[in-house]
């Protein structure tokens, strides 16, 4: 029996994962027409209504495919059901209760190496399929009103982590290092140019993508409109870095939580911080890697919150937009562009 739906949050802890495959080769051009083959079949992935889940269900409701209900069996239908972590998923597709995997990098690398699966599907590329004018995106950087104010701040930081990706590639022999120097889940991860054009890390402002977190936040609120908190945000979450700055600091120490795993590396080159002189006023900035998403809502919504921004789910984003108007959430940008593959 399929495990029913989680708790939102749990749900969007998930959500965070960078879905890959270690295959050996670059799959961006995969091409996959005939959808029909997933009928009679079982898909399995880690987390009920995280990304993954969300993105398949989007996907293969637009080219037809119908999905079984909890208690369904059809052979004419998809049946998706969930596991807990990467070692479940392995288990069941060894034990051949289930056909097909999606996962999340680091660790589809592993379910690939055990199990003998490759990438038959390149979902963002169906994604796009479906919506052929927007891209995919994923999880990106959000603030509160404590740091807003502070453009030529935020136009510095935005500027250091534009430069993020070519410091990734740059020092991908090293990587594993900084990692374990912040105790990060990846410091045993031997990258390679290969996967990290799987994770699929970038820096975009969010004015520039509007359109395709607008289409993935859409996708998600046809799933779980409670996800985004009810409804799409308005046009003032979209940050304007072109605001007028405030000089005038409550307070210089500002603090990034990001989730363990992928997310890091979409700031690998701010782990150790970052710095910038506003004026008179020496800012600065610490990044705190965190075991899940409910650590970075308690972060930035409690009152003892000890975060002004996060690298995040774009639901999560939404959703505390929405939850919180008194905390001021602005999306900066989108700094993971979700690659997600179907390993069968």
């Amino acid at each position: 029996m399929k495990r029913k739906i989680l708790a939102l949050f749990l749900a969007i802890a998930t959500a965070f994962a960078v879905i890959s495959c270690s295959s050996g080769k670059k799959t961006e051009n995969t091409v996959f027409t005939d959808y029909s083959v997933f009928k009679g079949k079982t898909v399995v992935t880690v987390g009920a209504g995280g990304t993954p889940d969300v993105v398949l269900r989007h996907v293969l409701a637009a080219k037809g495919i119908e999905i079984n209900g909890e208690d369904e069996t059809s052979t004419e239908k998809v049946t998706i059901d969930y596991a807990n972590n990467s070692s479940e998923v392995i288990q069941k597709i060894k034990n051949g209760d289930a056909d097909y995997a999606v996962l999340g990098e680091p660790a589809v690398t592993t379910v690939c190496g055990k199990t003998g699966k490759s990438v038959i599907l390149d979902l963002q590329s169906a994604f796009k399929s479906v919506h052929s004018d927007v891209n995919f995106v994923q999880a990106g950087l959000f603030a509160t009103n404590s740091v807003t104010a502070h453009t030529s701040f935020l136009n510095a930081l935005a500027n250091k982590l534009g430069e993020n990706k070519k410091y990734v590639y740059d020092n991908k022999s090293t990587l594993k290092d900084l990692l374990a120097k912040h105790d990060s889940s990846l410091k045993n991860t031997d990258f390679t140019v290969e996967l990290l054009d799987r994770c699929n890390i970038g820096m975009k402002k969010a004015g520039e993508v509007k359109a395709d977190v607008t289409a993935f936040l859409n996708t998600v609120k046809e799933f779980n409109a409670q996800q985004i908190g009810g409804k799409l945000p308005e046009n003032d979450f979209y940050y304007d870095y072109s605001a007028e700055n405030s000089s005038v600091y409550g307070k210089t120490s500002f603090t990034i939580g990001v989730v363990d795993g992928a997310p890091s590396l979409s700031v690998a080159n701010i782990l150790d911080g970052f710095s910038f002189k506003d004026g008179e006023t020496d800012v600065s900035v610490s990044v705190e890697l965190v075991g899940g998403a409910d650590a970075i809502r308690a972060g930035l919504t409690n009152v003892s919150g000890s975060f002004d921004m996060a690298i995040a789910p774009l639901n999560l984003a939404s959703a505390l937009y929405n939850a919180k108007p008194e905390k001021g959430i602005r999306l900066l940008s989108v700094n993971i562009f979700g690659c997600l593959y179907l390993l069968g």
